[in-house]
C-alpha cells in the first residue's frame, strides 16, 4: 500500500501502549507508517518522511 503525501493533513509521532507509531493523517482515515519501541527511532522515522518529501518524493509506501 501507498499514500499520496498531497493527500496526508499531517503526519506524526503517537504514543501506544507499546511503543511509538509514525501516523499519516488524511481527511477520511489515519495510516500508521510505521511502528517504532522508541521516541528516538520514530523521531528519525519521521525526519526521513520529510526530508524525502522536501526532496519532491510525493508517495510513502507503507
Amino acid at each position: 500500500m501507498a499514500i499520496n503525501t498531497q493527500q496526508v493533513i499531517r503526519i506524526y509521532v503517537k504514543k501506544v501502549f507499546d511503543g511509538y507509531e509514525v501516523i499519516g493523517e488524511t481527511l477520511d482515515h489515519l495510516y500508521t507508517i510505521k511502528k517504532c519501541t522508541t521516541r528516538v527511532k520514530a523521531g528519525e522515522t519521521l525526519e526521513k518522511i520529510l526530508s524525502q518529501y522536501d526532496r519532491g518524493q510525493r508517495v510513502i509506501e507503507l
